[in-house]
């Protein structure tokens, strides 16, 4: 009789011990979101929420992009993580990705959009991946991130014993051209990262299942010169046109504007003369002939006496409180005349070196024509 009751002592215990194993394994995860570390100006708080800035765009650096302030992107991770469960198991994890402007209008992963910003106006703006270009590291690859629909998720996979995974956000240089026609003041946007439910294989964390990464444009920066005006000599009566925004390229690869600025505002152009007497001088704002881009034009007067100069003072204004001015000078020289027919000019020529073989390099000097 006692053999008997401690036969079915140990079948129960066995029972109990089978029963509990399983209902271990049945215990679903938990998963949730938490802002992870940052680096290089990005910052966290509380509310799940990852704060990034747009890069500066400068021209001092060389080797890094010619960025001049924030050598490094800003940038933080948001972290997806599971606790409880089956660790040695995978988990299929519902994520929704989802980029937003500052008025709430949904942006594209790639390509540009139409945005509307209060006091700034519709212009063109870039996607998630030209902002921000968010990705996730594993051990054997770098693994890009793309947004979702609005309505739509994507399934991120936790392998066994991995416990959670790091999306990275970078706040990347400022997507406005190189040209300061383009606004890069578009606002804050946002990056929305969503786990959803799935009831049936894990528990939404109570902290949280929705993290923000909200990217704001560049620290205001005034305008600077980027290539200064040079003094010029004219004749009287003679008009000329600068172009102040021109689209072309130095031979160092950089822009030819005369300003340049680092947040990609939009410059309006003041001008002054310093001698009416001398010359007359207006910008157009929007020249027609000139690509609908900003002309300075000036005229010299022909009642100016010869060997009379003036300053041209330009003024660039970035409407954010930031300006930066330009002033060259203009010089009344000789008119050219005509020679007297059949007389030759006084010229000699100096080349060197040997013409057949190399380029050539070429000094004259011209005697009074008369």
């Amino acid at each position: 009789m006692q053999q008997f009751c401690l036969s079915i002592t140990i079948v129960c215990l066995l029972c109990a011990a089978h029963h509990g194993l399983s209902a271990q394994q049945s215990v679903l995860p938990t998963v949730g979101v938490r802002v992870g570390n940052t680096a290089c100006g990005g910052t966290s708080s509380a509310n799940l929420t990852l704060q990034l800035r747009e890069r500066v765009f400068g021209f001092g650096l060389k080797g890094c992009g010619y960025i001049t302030e924030n050598p490094c992107s800003p940038q933080g991770d948001i972290i997806i993580s599971r606790t409880g469960g089956a660790i040695d198991k995978p988990l299929d994890i519902l994520v929704r990705l989802v980029y937003v402007d500052s008025t709430g209008v949904i942006l594209p992963d790639i390509g540009r959009a139409t945005a509307s910003v209060p006091g700034i106006g519709i212009f063109s703006i870039n996607g998630l991946q030209s902002d921000m270009a968010p990705y996730m590291q594993t051990s054997t690859a770098t693994i890009p991130v793309g947004i979702t629909s609005a309505i739509g998720s994507s399934i991120l996979t936790l392998m066994p014993y991995e416990t959670s995974r790091n999306v990275t956000f970078r706040g990347r240089v400022s997507d406005a051209t190189m040209l300061p026609s383009y606004p890069g003041r578009q606002g804050t946007r946002k990056a929305i990262l969503t786990v959803v439910a799935d009831p049936a294989n894990y528990t939404l964390d109570a902290t949280g299942n929705i993290a923000t990464v909200k990217l704001d444009d560049p620290i205001g920066s005034a305008p600077v010169i980027l290539n200064a005006l040079p003094d010029k000599q004219v004749q009287k009566g003679e008009s000329d046109a600068i172009e102040l925004e021109s689209p072309g390229a130095r031979g160092d690869g950089l822009p030819q504007v005369v300003f340049f600025d680092g947040d990609f505002d939009a410059l309006t152009y003041t001008v002054s003369s310093g001698d009416p007497t001398v010359l007359t001088v207006s910008v157009v704002q929007r020249d027609v002939a000139k690509g609908i881009r900003p002309t300075l034009r000036y005229t010299t007067l022909s009642t100016a006496p010869i060997g009379s100069s003036s300053d041209i003072r330009v003024v660039a204004n970035d409407g954010n409180g930031g300006t930066a001015q330009d002033v060259f000078k203009v010089t009344l020289g000789q008119p050219a005349t005509a020679l007297a027919q059949g007389r030759q000019p006084d010229v000699t020529f100096t080349v060197s070196p040997e013409p057949d073989h190399y380029l050539l390099s070429i000094a004259a000097t011209a005697q009074n024509t008369g």
